[in-house]
């Protein structure tokens, strides 16, 4: 697979990539439905110029990460418990999220929590 593969060029292709983004329903790269067990790889997309991350199933995941991830354990989304592999990257992650919607639903629950200690 190139990294051709996962530039988008389409509002198609856009819109399926947003919209797994959002939920991990279906791969960002070839719109698969992705079971709710199933292991996502938070691969980089092209878009205009600059690059969004997008879950893909282990079919449209690239090389290099299939290679860096074999034998190793994906970490656990910490709203819904889902496998997550990510790309190498410098920024710091508290916790792991398969989706934007997991990331909010995380969110919400860290500002309950601190609420409840500060109250």
């Amino acid at each position: 697979m190139s990294d051709d593969w996962l530039r988008i060029r389409t509002e198609e292709d856009r819109e399926r990539l947003h919209a797994a983004r959002y939920d991990v329903g279906i791969c960002a790269a070839c719109g698969r439905p992705l079971r709710t067990d199933e292991t996502v790889y938070l691969e980089s997309f092209v878009v205009v110029g600059s690059y969004l991350w997008g879950p893909v199933g282990r079919e449209c995941a690239s090389p290099e990460m299939l290679a860096r991830t074999d034998g190793t354990e994906p970490e656990r989304c910490v709203t819904c418990g889902r496998g997550v592999y990510y790309r190498p990257s410098g920024r710091r992650r508290g916790q792991a999220t398969c989706s934007r919607r997991c990331a909010g639903r995380a969110g919400t629950a860290r500002q309950r929590e601190a609420m409840r200690k500060g109250g």
